[in-house]
């Protein structure tokens, strides 16, 4: 485990989602790291594609939240070339969508609507934001029956290569289907297969196989229920990180099975890496979406 308070730039961590950085620094401290995201410097092993998008619209955000980080000329370049793409056109809507007055979202659907995406990430991201201000313009409090089939065909996809929107499909059937598990399609890459993608594992197999950790519900509003499982032999922790490898949440596993209530208002809306690291160095990742 990296010792935390150091620079995040020191502290990359490649997982099989993502990357996780452990440091409690000041923002400016971090700036090599958001550096390395803004150039591309950050190398996946898995679902690359997913995770590059996901770490530049977390940094994307957090630059938008702190103008003092504009101050940097690569920082700068990226925000320039972000807002003038597709990725920074919808974040921009979905910023819109939550701060723009009613009569002046029927202008907001037509901008979404024209975005062009540039993969089946950001497509899937524009096709719920459509669903999502319809029903707000029309003040629809249900979906018609192909909209219905659209965001199951969705929310059936691995969130691992199709991004967060296959989260967000899930929530809005939440009120139609009830909370449920995914059969999704990141079943067939738990193991390896010809184009590489192979969930990271560490440790004994055989130990991996009685470990088990799980964020529900998912989506949630920052208030969940952590559910474990390891061997009785072992103590663990659960670190949660946001899209940018920050550090927001770490939680004792006190017993080897068990479930744990937390409440962590702090979190704005957005995707979430979880990791469970044991005493003999096994992990379990997953994701998890806040929606409030």
């Amino acid at each position: 485990m990296h010792p935390i308070g150091q620079p995040c730039s020191e502290l990359i961590k490649d997982t099989a989602t993502g990357f996780s950085a452990l440091c409690t620094a000041p923002l400016s401290a971090e700036v090599p790291l958001f550096q390395k995201v803004a150039k591309s410097k950050i190398h996946f092993t898995q679902f690359p594609d997913t995770s590059m998008n996901l770490s530049k619209q977390g940094l994307t955000e957090v630059i938008w939240n702190n103008d003092s980080l504009l101050a940097d000329s690569t920082l700068h370049h990226f925000n320039d070339s972000i807002r003038a793409a597709s990725m920074g056109q919808l974040l921009a809507a979905d910023t819109l969508m939550k701060d723009t007055i009613p009569s002046h979202l029927p202008g907001v659907l037509s901008a979404v609507n024209s975005i062009s995406p540039a993969s089946n990430i950001e497509t899937n991201v524009q096709s719920i934001s459509l669903l999502h201000l319809q029903s707000i313009i029309y003040q629809n409090d249900f979906l018609t029956p192909m909209q219905l089939h659209e965001l199951r065909i969705l929310a059936n996809k691995c969130p691992f290569e199709d991004g967060a929107g296959v989260y967000e499909a899930r929530a809005m059937l939440v009120a139609y289907d009830g909370i449920k598990i995914y059969n999704d399609s990141c079943d067939n890459l738990n193991d390896d297969n010809d184009d590489g993608h192979r969930m990271e594992r560490k440790g004994d197999e055989d130990t991996l196989k009685e470990i088990s950790v799980n964020i529900y519900p998912n989506p949630n509003n920052g208030n969940f229920t952590l559910d474990y499982q390891l061997n009785s032999n072992q103590t663990g922790k659960v670190f949660l990180f946001n899209s940018v490898g920050q550090q927001v949440g770490s939680y004792l596993l006190n017993s080897s099975e068990g479930k744990m209530t937390i409440s962590n208002p702090s979190l704005t809306n957005g995707v979430y890496f979880y990791e469970l690291s044991t005493s003999d160095n096994t992990t379990k990742e997953g994701k998890v979406i806040i929606i409030k």
